[in-house]
């Protein structure tokens, strides 16, 4: 009840002292609640993923390693108190676990783009041909139609982005840049920070952005990266082809295995940071049950009935704490966008700056950006224009230099991720109609056809 009629109180103004302290402690106990529960249900099931990475993931071996070392030293001093080194040494890794991910993000937007080729050229080696009848105002209609036929706004926009995406890609480069510095132009009036994360998923998009560590943390990927830059993608053979499918398909497998276990552990890591960040709280029955669970988990040689046995002790704890907490992290957004001169006058801006983060760790968003930063500035025109055209001097040069399979493939992605350059149904059938008529590649607009009927 006093839960409930602190947070009525701060809702309705009354922000005293004492109000945003009782509040702030009870959100500080809930997310240590939660993620200790967290902790205990996910790192069985991390630990089970399978054996740990070979010596291709030594990065991601090491992290594992050094978080359930922090793990354990953690756990012993929760009840005493934590060594004041913990928050740092947890947001260490989490700034590793940051990095490891961009790394793998960067295979794998590289190698969608080659999955993107692959598919392209397969109905070269088939002997397959278009059907009889076939006529392209017949498949521009087709696709309309099924467009027109859902009803959801939401999921017929993502189908047209999708269905844009897969049609051949004619379009000049002229035509391309201008879609681009359009699109740009959609973002003036926008703050810096969401200029530049524009551009940069644009250039990561588009190959040009290279991790540091790219090569020496994943050389299996990394070779996988230099066969594609040598290949003959223009003229490949049917085994040239099937050797670089098969390689491919063998790289996505084990890029999405790790990215599954990366997710995972990051989700421990935000935990475990929230943990070392909440130091203080009252040590309840449901730390202590958590605790218990993780010093057994972490034991060697766990007998796996004992723990699911131990485990049924927290059915619900994650669904009660989620839903509280989210309630007060829904209020600490309210106030900080709207009463940060009130909460300052009782001295609790720092207080509810740290209540923001934990909202952030404890989010979907797992690898969001927890840095506490000064308010982004409102960029000028020319700033954008500046940018844009550096970004499309570094595409010019990458498209001359790529064969065109490779250069179509990063074009028809880049289309997708600005502002839709299509405004009405008149230009959505003559785009359509143009890629499909100026596509004389039979094998390409088979498999063109096949993967936007399958969408």
């Amino acid at each position: 009840m006093k839960t409930n009629s602190t947070i009525r109180g701060i809702a309705h103004g009354h922000m005293t002292k004492d109000n945003l302290t009782g509040f702030a402690s009870m959100m500080t106990s809930d997310a240590r609640t939660l993620s200790l529960a967290r902790i205990a249900m996910n790192l069985p099931v991390y630990l089970d993923m399978g054996e740990e990475p070979s010596d291709e993931y030594t990065r991601i071996s090491k992290l594992s390693a050094a978080y359930c070392g922090l793990l354990g030293r953690v756990n012993k001093e929760l009840v005493s108190g934590l060594d004041e080194k913990r928050e740092e040494e947890a947001l260490s890794l989490r700034k590793e676990s940051t990095q490891i991910m961009e790394l793998l993000s960067a295979y794998t937007d590289r190698f969608t783009v080659y999955e993107y080729v692959l598919n392209r050229l397969e109905y070269r080696f088939s002997g397959a041909s278009l059907e009889a009848g076939y006529s392209d105002e017949d498949m521009t209609q087709e696709i309309l139609q099924k467009l027109s036929s859902e009803t959801d706004q939401t999921v017929r926009q993502s189908m047209l982005v999708s269905i844009i995406e897969q049609l051949p890609m004619r379009m000049t480069r002229k035509r391309f840049f201008q879609v681009l510095a359009e699109g740009m132009d959609a973002y003036k009036g926008s703050d810096k920070e969401a200029v530049d994360g524009q551009l940069f998923m644009l250039r990561t998009a588009a190959m040009l952005e290279e991790p540091a560590e790219f090569k020496q943390s994943f050389p299996a990927f990394y070779e996988v990266v230099e066969t594609f830059k040598q290949a003959p993608l223009s003229t490949v053979s049917e085994a040239e082809w099937n050797k670089l499918h098969d390689m491919l398909a063998d790289a996505m497998e084990e890029l999405n295995s790790q990215m599954d276990r990366m997710l995972l552990l990051q989700e421990l890591i935000n935990d475990l940071c929230v943990v070392t960040m909440t130091d203080g709280c009252t040590w309840t029955e449901q730390h202590k049950t958590c605790s218990s669970i993780i010093s057994f988990t972490l034991t060697p040689g766990t007998d796996e009935a004992a723990l699911n046995a131990m485990l049924t002790a927290l059915e619900g704890i994650q669904e009660q704490y989620s839903m509280t907490f989210q309630e007060k992290s829904t209020l600490v957004d309210e106030l900080m966008q709207s009463s940060k001169e009130q909460l300052s006058e009782q001295g609790m801006i720092e207080t509810f700056s740290k209540l923001e983060v934990l909202s952030k760790l404890l989010s979907s968003s797992r690898f969001a950006d927890i840095e506490q930063k000064q308010e982004s500035e409102t960029v000028e025109a020319s700033y954008i224009e500046e940018q844009t055209a550096a970004l499309i001097s570094e595409l010019e040069t990458f498209l001359k230099s790529s064969s065109k399979p490779l250069a179509r493939a990063v074009m028809a992605k880049l289309v997708t991720m600005v502002p839709l350059f299509i405004r009405d149904y008149n230009q959505l059938e003559e785009y359509i109609q143009n890629s499909l008529s100026s596509c004389s590649d039979v094998a390409e607009k088979l498999a063109c056809i096949e993967i936007i009927r399958s969408l």
